[in-house]
């Protein structure tokens, strides 16, 4: 397999900066990983305190085990609704972020080639 097809896949499939730390770029790869890791972290913190919520609610027998019931208490139970905004904003970001992680593995392993 090339290096610039395998840089691009570690790229694309394992984590934003995994196919530049394999073509030796550390410091974009560390900046990519981290970068990618606060959104990451902030989106997997919301989800866990509205799971949280939810465990709480249905121990408690305020929730019936429904789809329904449980979105209904979720969106009561939310106490920013600007905060769904966030999520969807540092979605988008992280999305973005890959792929221009994609793409800047693919411009340096063409030039390293």
């Amino acid at each position: 397999m090339k290096k610039t097809t395998l840089a691009v896949l570690l790229s694309a499939f394992a984590y934003p900066g995994v196919g530049h730390f394999y073509l030796k770029y550390r410091k974009r790869a560390i900046a990519y990983a981290i970068v990618f890791s606060i959104f990451l972290y902030y989106i997997m913190s919301f989800a866990y305190q509205q799971v949280s919520i939810i465990h709480q609610g249905i121990m408690s027998g305020d929730i019936a085990l429904t789809l329904n019931e449980i979105a209904r208490y979720m969106i009561k139970n939310i106490e920013d609704i600007n905060q769904i905004k966030h999520i969807g904003y540092a979605s988008y970001i992280m999305l973005l972020l890959w792929v221009m992680c994609i793409l800047d593995t693919y411009r340096l392993a063409n030039k390293l080639e």
